[in-house]
């Protein structure tokens, strides 16, 4: 009941929001969490601007993250998530209607060593200045993907689960989404769920400044059990909020937080918590139509400990680019 009051009362917020703007112009970065576990399953990125009656937009990105985390009990290795995740992901949008969109999203997806672990424990150990880094003691060049007693993988690549979705512009400022995600990765490989998901979220946009926008996002998906990943939760619920600055005429920079449900119950203190992120992006619009965002996702090296309930859950460092066009 506690839940469900809590999703009721998010609505209603971004509802009170849709009254109160004019337009859907800016929008937040198109990322998510990039956790392995986490892109087993569908997440919604934040909506996009509007496109117009027999517009279409294509979309290119590309994002790497990089996760290392581990939990002993008793002496005995629990929890091993320690790879590099590059992802790439092809999207289509095309307008039906006058408010209406359609849209598609091929994800594929390559899991190994990589190369930014001596990166990164160099950054922990020179500039955050941690003592007890547990990369210390893995070579760089491991891939593993462990839980006790039900899954336990290494590297992989390949396709993953494909999604297609539906939009409804219900006015220019609050945006409903469905979204139907097939079966198509590989589950044995963790490339996929092994199972339909289905999801539904609301967007909404709050012109805070002539140059400020702040934008929310709400959304609940039903995560389709199977695969190697037996402890799936039957229900994920996402939120967003961001803020996106007009800087000029082409370009705008974005602060952006989100949070999301743990896909998965491990039954391991900490892992089981809702997965949060920090992402700052710059997006910059070009003469001919397209545009280019690029954009950085912190899990918490500088804030955890004194907000652990803002950061927390996610890939060590997130980076990524994202390119698209609109044609009409």
């Amino acid at each position: 009941m506690l839940y469900f009051c809590k999703t009721i009362r998010f609505l209603c917020f971004l509802a009170l929001f849709s009254m109160l703007v004019s337009g859907f112009g800016q929008s937040p970065i198109g990322t998510r969490n990039h956790r392995a576990l986490s892109l087993l399953f569908y997440r919604f990125l934040p909506a996009k601007n509007s496109l117009k009656a027999g517009e279409e937009e294509w979309s290119f990105s590309y994002t790497n993250a990089n996760d290392f985390r581990i939990v002993m009990e008793n002496d005995k290795t629990k929890l091993i998530e320690n790879y590099e995740i590059s992802r790439f992901v092809t999207e289509y949008r095309k307008a039906i209607g006058k408010r209406s969109e359609i849209f598609v999203e091929i994800p594929l997806v390559f899991r190994g060593s990589g190369f930014m672990d001596s990166v990164i424990r160099w950054w922990h150990d020179a500039i955050i200045g941690w003592d007890g880094d547990p990369r210390i003691g893995f070579s760089d060049g491991e891939t593993r993907v462990f839980l006790e007693g039900e899954y336990d993988v290494r590297s992989g690549e390949g396709v993953g689960d494909i999604a297609v979705g539906y939009r409804y512009d219900v006015s220019d400022s609050l945006v409903l989404r469905s979204a139907l995600e097939i079966p198509t990765g590989n589950p044995t490989e963790l490339l996929g769920s092994g199972n339909f998901d289905f999801g539904l979220a609301i967007d909404a946009k709050f012109e805070l400044f002539p140059r400020m926008t702040l934008l929310g996002q709400f959304a609940l998906i039903h995560q389709g059990r199977g695969g190697e990943v037996y402890e799936a939760e039957p229900f994920a619920r996402q939120e967003l909020v961001a803020l996106v600055y007009k800087a000029g005429p082409t370009t705008e920079w974005v602060l952006q937080w989100s949070r999301e449900s743990s896909p998965t119950r491990t039954g391991i203190e900490g892992i089981d918590e809702p997965h949060r992120l920090l992402t700052f992006g710059y997006r910059r619009y070009y003469s001919n139509g397209t545009w280019m965002e690029i954009f950085m996702s912190e899990n918490g090296d500088f804030l955890y400990s004194t907000l652990p309930r803002i950061l927390g859950i996610g890939p060590d460092v997130t980076f990524g680019l994202r390119y698209g066009g609109i044609k009409n």
